[in-house]
């Protein structure tokens, strides 16, 4: 999955890296050009994939609040 690419749902590797609490990975993608405030096809952002505080507090740092 490249960065900016989605699944069936509309979901990108950035919701994925957040669901599974990969701050790091979120990081990366971003750096790559990744867009972290996209919506799945239900309107939820990456914010809605997890409830880490470190991927939440990165995502906010992001721009994504």
């Amino acid at each position: 999955m490249c960065s900016s690419d989605l699944d069936n749902d509309g979901r990108t590797a950035v919701m994925l890296a957040a669901r599974g609490g990969h701050a790091e990975a979120i990081r990366a993608l971003a750096g790559l050009g990744a867009d972290v405030r996209a919506a799945d096809n239900d309107g939820d952002t990456a914010l809605a994939y997890t409830s880490d505080t470190e991927v939440r507090r990165l995502l906010a740092e992001l721009g994504l609040v």
